[in-house]
Order: structure tokens, then sequence, then C-alpha cells
């Protein structure tokens, strides 16, 4: 119907600047993001929205990219959103994730793969949630839609991240896929990329994506990988136990540093994470990304 595609097409690419359709159910979704018990302070995503519109630390302009930055001296984060999709549902939600953990933990450092299950995480719980908040008229077409999307996007992040991963790991060691020495120039870079993209499955995607991230953040996308996975586990969290059961596990994902045990505060008065990603992840109810069930589960639930 035209109802659908016209919800579908501002779900998925409208600005949350300028569609009040994309504004509305960020809106909703955020007010169901909010425990009074699950930190030392109450997380309240809702709240913390509306203070970002009216302080205004928050830029919009033409640069094809959407990011968040922290301002220590400011003790604050801004936010960017580019043109179209960049500041779209999901990218909007996507980078209130970082956004929110910046205003949380006050910019203490962290791994980028946590980072990265803030934000991606965010987008599959607001995901989640959509499927029972759309009209009931066009709910089953639209979520559809939405559904096979963000999937798609979460399987080739999973994959083209790795396969950038090994990419990298090979030209910089001077081995090839198996191991073995081997010597680059620029001119085997494309084949290079475009045989593991082949040996991963994915050799319909972009053969050029090498080009855009191993040069301007190198070793830096496999995070999104690593981080994807257990994003995928909240995802089957929410479908399988409900909305609260996943949104206390992932609340836990900022809130971890409230334990004396897994931070310290060095000389400085800087919170020092003490524990790794998949320690964080295990202590919030998740399961380590080099746990062979979660593949097996992952499987189970997306595969039925």
């Amino acid at each position: 119907t035209g109802d659908a595609k016209s919800l579908f097409y501002s779900l998925s690419g409208a600005s949350f600047f300028s569609s009040k359709t994309v504004g509305d159910y960020v809106a909703d979704y955020f007010r169901t993001m909010n425990s009074k018990t699950a930190g030392k302070t109450e997380i309240d995503f809702y709240k913390h929205a509306n203070e970002l519109m009216k302080n205004g630390n928050y830029y919009t302009g033409n640069y094809q990219g959407a990011f968040s930055y922290w301002i220590g001296a400011q003790n604050t984060s801004i936010l960017y959103f580019g043109p179209g999709s960049y500041s779209g549902a999901f990218t909007f939600v996507h980078e209130f994730g970082h956004y929110y953990n910046t205003i949380y933990n006050h910019g203490a450092s962290m791994s980028y793969d946590l980072e990265e299950t803030h934000s991606q995480g965010d987008e599959m719980l607001f995901l989640s949630y959509l499927r029972t908040a759309l009209p009931e008229n066009v709910a089953t077409d639209v979520f559809q839609s939405l559904y096979a999307n963000q999937m798609f996007d979460a399987y080739a992040i999973v994959m083209m991240a790795a396969c950038v991963d090994e990419f990298e790991y090979c030209v910089y060691t001077g081995t090839d896929p198996n191991g073995n020495p081997a010597t680059y120039t620029a001119n085997d870079y494309d084949a290079l990329f475009e045989k593991l993209m082949s040996e991963y499955g994915i050799a319909t995607l972009n053969p050029s994506d090498w080009r855009y991230v191993v040069i301007e953040s190198p070793c830096y996308y496999i995070s999104y990988s690593m981080s994807m996975l257990p994003c995928l586990e909240l995802y089957m969290v929410s479908e399988t136990e409900g909305h609260e059961a996943a949104m206390n596990k992932y609340f836990k994902l900022f809130t971890f540093t409230d334990d004396e045990a897994n931070v310290k505060v060095d000389s400085v008065g800087d919170t020092v994470v003490e524990i790794g990603y998949s320690d964080t992840l295990v202590y919030a109810g998740l399961t380590s990304p080099f746990d062979e069930s979660l593949y097996q589960r992952l499987k189970e639930f997306y595969t039925k």
C-alpha cells in the first residue's frame, strides 16, 4: 500500500531533523529506554535526547557521514549528521548510543569493540521495538522491509569487516591468505581483496570497500564485525525474552563501570576500564564473540 511504502521510506532514509514521522518513532522508542535501577544514576534516553536538542550539541552538513566526538575540556559530547540516510532514524539511534555512553561515563576510554556495541545495539533494540510499534494495517509489510534492510546490513558488516581485517593482516605482515610470505604492490591490492571476498562468500559486494576504510581508519573496521555479533544476540533476546530483558542487558554495557571490580581511577582522576571486551559482554549477560555457542544460537534463531 502507499501508506506502507511511505512509512518504510521515512524510517529507512528520511532525516530525523525534517521528518515528523522519524522524530515521533525515535522519541517513542527512547521513552522505553529508561531505568531507575540499572546504574548508580537513572538511565533516561528520552530526557537526554531532549537535552541534546535544547543545548544544540549536534550539527548537520553536507559531509557524507555521521559521528560523535567527546570534548573533554567541556565535559560534553557532540554529534554530526550528514545528508540523507546519514541523519535517518537508524543512524540517529546509532549515534545516540555513542552519545549516551559518553554522557553516562563522561568520556571514559573504552575499546572500539564496546563502543560500537553501544551504537549497533541501540539500532537492534530500535528494530525490535518497531515490530510492535508500527500501525497494524501496515506493520507486516513495513517491518519485513526494515528487518530485511537491517539484517542484510548486519550480516554484510560482519563479513566485510572480517574480510577487511584479513586484508590488512596480509598486507601489513607480508603474507598471503594461507600465511605464506608474499610481497604486494599497489597493483595487487584489489586482486587480494577480491580473492578474500570470494572466500568469504561476499564477492557481489563492493570490491573497492577496502579503499574507503583501510587508509582512513586502519585496523578499525574489525570492531564493527566483533560488535555486531552480540548486537544480533541482543535482538534475539528482545524477540524471545522481551524488550525489557534485552534493554537491561544493554544498559549494563554502560553501567559496568559502576562496579569497582571493573574499573579503576588513575592518578589524574580518569576512569580506566580493567576488564576486556568479552568479559564486559559476559558481565552484561551476553556472550563473547569467541564463544562458539553464540554462533550456534544465532544460526538457530535467524534461520528458523
